[in-house]
């Protein structure tokens, strides 16, 4: 069986998964470092679409390892910091599309990488 480390990146791409100790750490805390103790996550994933999501959730179940989901903006109170050894954190900052803008019902279809900026930008066309 390959590591999981291989298994991760077989999935998203070798610069889209690792388990390198510096990168791990910097997802360690939040803005409330000083309420919640930092914890490193084991991996660090970087899925683009939900065909990734799938596969590492099903990888993850299948060897019972906890999942951490990330997006982007504010991460507080600790939401994001793995509480288990061995932890896969699940970064969704590439998932960054704006699928729909509907002006009439004033709403917004986004994947979850997508920041309010993005989101400003494009509504401001719509005069939202």
């Amino acid at each position: 069986m390959l590591r999981l480390i291989e298994e991760l990146r077989a999935i998203v791409g070798e610069e889209n998964a690792t388990d390198d100790i510096a990168i791990c750490a910097s997802y360690s805390r939040d803005q409330h470092w000083h309420f919640v103790p930092a914890k490193n996550p084991a991996y660090v994933v970087r899925p683009c679409n939900k065909e990734e999501v799938r596969q590492i959730l099903m990888l993850a179940n299948r060897e019972k390892i906890p999942v951490i989901p990330y997006s982007t903006g504010i991460n507080v109170r600790g939401l994001t910091i793995p509480v288990h050894d061995g932890s896969i954190l699940l970064d969704l900052g590439r998932m960054n599309r704006i699928i729909e803008i509907n002006p009439e019902m004033k709403t917004a279809t986004v994947e979850p990488g997508v920041t309010f900026g993005m989101l400003f930008e494009q509504t401001r066309k719509y005069k939202l």
